[in-house]
């Protein structure tokens, strides 16, 4: 039988490992049983993420920790969570906060976290059913905002509600990457905000009405452009750009295998600019291509 205190703490040790030093975020770990959320699963402990049901995971233990631990979190702060999902994160966070107020798009499954953390014993914790994208307006501003699945950008919703010197931790996937990355923002103005951590990561895809559709556009010789459903490219001539030979120039720029660098292209086409960045890791170059009316809207 699965002794769970030896299970716990060899996953401290995975976390120490790989760079959770923060040991409150350690502690609140061996203060939440997370086996009782996957039903005593043997697999509990194990660094891996795992089903939940509804199509949803509880998250890997090593993405839990380093997402709390990228919020930099202090006593008495209030937590807005988007995605509750198993509860355990949720959890984890009411260790060290005034009050935590989690919504969560799927009824079945946050009513289900609801009752169950109810039954732990934890009372700073305020239970939503609805749209996270819209975060929480009635109790905001708030000091810290965590999102647990994966988004475009961040809401227009979220930042309103995110206090001036608040801080967002979220999974960013970006643009025709094929990658998503917990970004740790600090806000530093009316309309700034600083990204100052970043880590590969990965999470089920953000549901609601304040998030961005996608589409898969065919191209030249079965290459596949992925794009914002409101993006209208003209494919024809950028099948043309990707038919052509390419140039080939050295930036001087050397990156390690985990980091990400962004080349901009540019090249006249049909009267639009061509626009294109990529990301190159790991010896290659993965390229998004965007027509633009004018080079005003590159934002990315």
């Amino acid at each position: 039988m699965l002794n769970h205190g030896i299970a716990c703490e060899k996953l401290i040790t995975t976390l120490k490992d790989k760079g959770i030093n923060d040991e409150r975020v350690l502690d609140a770990f061996r203060k939440v049983p997370r086996h009782l959320f996957v039903n005593n699963d043997p697999r509990a402990y194990d660094d891996c993420a795992l089903p939940i049901g509804l199509g949803q995971t509880i998250s890997q233990p090593y993405i839990v920790a380093l997402m709390t631990q990228l919020l930099e979190l202090e006593r008495d702060q209030k937590i807005l969570e988007i995605g509750t999902g198993s509860g355990f994160q949720t959890a984890v966070l009411a260790q060290f906060s005034r009050r935590v107020y989690t919504v969560e798009r799927h009824r079945e499954l946050g009513n289900k976290a609801r009752q169950f953390l109810r039954e732990l014993g934890y009372a700073n914790i305020t239970f939503k059913i609805g749209d996270g994208t819209q975060g929480w307006s009635q109790y905001g501003p708030f000091d810290r905002i965590i999102v647990t699945a994966e988004a475009t950008d961040i809401t227009a919703e979220w930042w309103s509600q995110l206090a001036p010197d608040g801080r967002v931790v979220v999974p960013v996937r970006l643009h025709g990457s094929g990658l998503t990355r917990a970004l740790g923002l600090r806000r530093t103005g009316p309309d700034t905000m600083i990204a100052d951590s970043s880590q590969v990561c990965g999470f089920v895809a953000m549901r609601g009405s304040s998030e961005q559709a996608g589409q898969q556009i065919r191209l030249h010789d079965g290459a596949m452009l992925k794009a914002d459903a409101a993006d209208l490219p003209d494919t024809a001539a950028l099948s043309g750009v990707l038919a052509s030979t390419p140039d080939r120039h050295w930036t001087g720029i050397r990156v390690r295998h985990d980091e990400l660098v962004a080349v901009v292209l540019q090249r006249r086409v049909a009267h639009r600019h061509v626009v294109g960045y990529g990301v190159q890791y790991a010896g290659f170059v993965n390229i998004n291509i965007k027509f633009f009316h004018s080079l005003k809207v590159l934002a990315h």
